[in-house]
């Protein structure tokens, strides 16, 4: 089902990957998940492709031929993450049909619809937002496009400002609100507030703050039943 897709971020250094396959789709995903962290284990009868290249020396290879379906399944079993992308259409089914049914997450390279797992285009704007885009396939050129366009707009200025101040009051209701709903409502009370948005708009990154304490002053003031769940500011 194309709605049942549900957007994640994954730790996973420390994870096993094993890529089946050692092309082109291989080598990229080899690399990605080893920069990463995780614990790389290419399956191919050639290499070519992924010996050189950035993090090729923190990836493992095994020289198997993954026709034989003994050296498909051990694959499979060695890795949490189980990377489809052999040239033999018959061999990435049969690999899916084998790593679904274990229980593995599951990426192909070739066609999604073979895993439960998606490798998106991802990137960072400067001031640590992590954003991640796919189009199920449909077309990477566009959502790889589409991505760089979304950065640029949001890389400066006022999305900058309230990230910076949000992530700032957070952390602020974090230390010193020991009431979770508390802080929750806070929070949201504090990041619809045309008070607080005001100087966000004019990049006016500490008064917002010191706008944002003023108002959790006002709220404890006029709600005093919470005053013991948190610290007065």
């Amino acid at each position: 089902m194309e709605d049942s897709w549900l957007p994640l971020f994954v730790r996973v250094d420390g994870l096993k990957v094993a890529v089946l396959g050692g092309g082109r789709a291989g080598s990229r995903r080899a690399r990605l998940f080893a920069c990463k962290g995780a614990k790389v284990r290419v399956y191919a009868k050639d290499f070519t492709a992924i010996r050189e290249g950035e993090c090729s020396g923190r990836i493992e290879f095994s020289q198997v031929d993954l026709e034989d379906i003994s050296k498909l399944e051990d694959a499979i079993n060695w890795g949490d993450i189980i990377v489809i992308a052999t040239s033999n259409p018959e061999v990435n089914r049969l690999a899916s049909t084998i790593a679904l049914g274990k229980g593995k997450l599951v990426n192909s390279a070739a066609d999604y619809r073979l895993g439960n797992v998606i490798v998106p285009f991802q990137a960072e704007t400067s001031y640590g937002l992590k954003i991640a885009v796919t189009s199920l396939g449909k077309t990477g050129i566009a959502a790889r496009k589409i991505l760089e366009d979304i950065i640029k707009i949001i890389d400066n200025g006022y999305y900058a400002t309230l990230f910076r101040v949000m992530a700032r009051i957070k952390s602020w209701l974090k230390d010193n609100i020991k009431d979770y709903n508390l802080r929750y409502n806070l929070y949201f009370i504090l990041g619809e507030s045309p008070r607080v948005l005001e100087y966000i708009n004019r990049g006016e990154e500490d008064k917002a703050f010191e706008e944002a304490l003023k108002i959790i002053r006002e709220y404890l003031f006029n709600n005093p039943e919470f005053l013991e769940g948190g610290r007065n500011p």
